[in-house]
């Protein structure tokens, strides 16, 4: 793994276009922090927050279809036992 941010140019529309590449593979903020050089990732949030929203719903429709189970019955309680009173 690298320890040091991108040598890339770092024009804002460069950098923008990284930022939104990488966001759209599926990096997560940390790692798109660490490649971009920010400082935290707040500072990465706060620039580019409104694409990892995107991200996620564009992740959730790639998600294969899973038909919805019917929800198991619940257990009943146990009727009297044979030759118990109660």
């Amino acid at each position: 793994p690298r320890s040091q941010p991108c040598s890339c140019p770092r024009s804002a529309k460069v950098t923008q276009l990284r930022a939104s590449l990488l966001i759209a593979a599926g990096a997560d903020v940390k790692a798109v922090q660490v490649i971009l050089g920010h400082s935290t990732a707040t500072m990465t949030m706060d620039l580019y927050g409104h694409l990892f929203s995107e991200a996620t719903w564009q992740a959730m429709e790639r998600l294969p279809v899973i038909p919805l189970m019917q929800a198991p019955r619940a257990i009943e309680p146990p009727g009297p036992r044979a030759g118990s009173s109660g």
